[in-house]
């Protein structure tokens, strides 16, 4: 027996109809476009960094020790310190949110401290100023953006799709974009949260998963395609979320999808101005689609 959706669900299912459509045809040109400019070229040949095995384990082990442990411990201590001594309550979704806000800023501390330990040839390359001014590869990353946001948000929308069509389950906002409804009501969080998502956010991933993990499966295996998809297997391992349920379909194919790209940009440009770009702008954008789309 078949699931008449309700009349909002009616609406909501031709508005993502429609949406889909008009992303599919703009990624389509967009992708057509770039390949037409030369964007999609082969891979050079001059060496990545010598990032080791150590590094990366030391920048992953750093980021999980603070998201996982030093951070929930400090606020553990200034929750039990501040508390009053009665019944404890829930915790508000204000409070929830200025946690994400220190999670986020902790991890970004653990990951510049792995930075700093790289040599300065190291980070010098990472960046790869040397021959093309940071200016350049950050343009690139705004250029890539006009390619990948179509082409995520049309398998996005794609998927929701389908995913209501298959299990017939409602359509389910990310975390995240819940967590950004919720910071407009408070300001000065707001600000923050969108400054964080905006600048530590790009900087903390794209350290991780591409100035380390991508070079170093690159040097390993020898192959940049393979190195650019397991690195991002593991950025969206990383984001899986247990809130999402089935529609983690969608969110973690369009993470895969928009970290593939991100590790293009990276292996074609050889420097993480350009991921860093394209993770902030993609972002920024995103950030700016929310605000459009809420209500006063």
């Amino acid at each position: 027996m078949g699931i008449s959706p309700s009349c909002e669900m009616q609406r909501d299912l031709q508005d993502k109809e429609i949406i889909f459509l008009w992303a599919l045809g703009i990624a389509l040109l967009a992708i057509g476009s770039a390949w037409r400019q030369g964007f999609f070229k082969p891979f050079q040949s001059t060496p990545f960094p010598a990032i080791r095995g150590v590094d990366v384990l030391k920048g992953f082990g750093l980021f999980m020790f603070v998201e996982l442990l030093l951070i929930p411990i400090l606020l553990g201590i200034v929750f039990f310190l501040t508390a009053e001594k009665v019944e404890p309550n829930p915790l508000d979704q204000q409070t929830k949110l200025w946690i994400n806000l220190a999670i986020i800023l902790g991890a970004f501390g653990a990951i510049l401290f792995a930075y700093l330990e790289l040599t300065v040839e190291q980070r010098q390359q990472l960046w790869g100023e040397t021959i093309t001014p940071w200016y350049i590869h950050m343009g690139m990353g705004v250029f890539a953006w006009l390619v990948s946001y179509p082409v995520v948000v049309a398998l996005s929308e794609g998927l929701s799709l389908i995913v209501w069509h298959v299990f017939h389950h409602p359509f389910t906002e990310q975390r995240a974009v819940q967590n950004i409804r919720q910071a407009m009501d408070h300001p000065i969080l707001f600000g923050l949260t969108a400054f964080s998502l905006i600048t530590l956010v790009p900087l903390t991933e794209e350290f991780l998963f591409r100035a380390l993990l991508q070079t170093w499966l690159r040097r390993k295996l020898h192959h940049p395609l393979t190195a650019m998809s397991l690195s991002s297997l593991v950025f969206t391992l990383f984001h899986y979320s247990s809130d999402q349920g089935i529609s983690n379909i969608e969110l973690l194919t369009s993470l895969f999808l928009l970290s593939c790209m991100l590790g293009y940009l990276y292996e074609r440009q050889r420097s993480l101005w350009a991921s860093v770009a394209l993770h902030s702008f993609f972002n920024f954008m995103t950030l700016m689609m929310i605000l459009s789309t809420t209500p006063p």
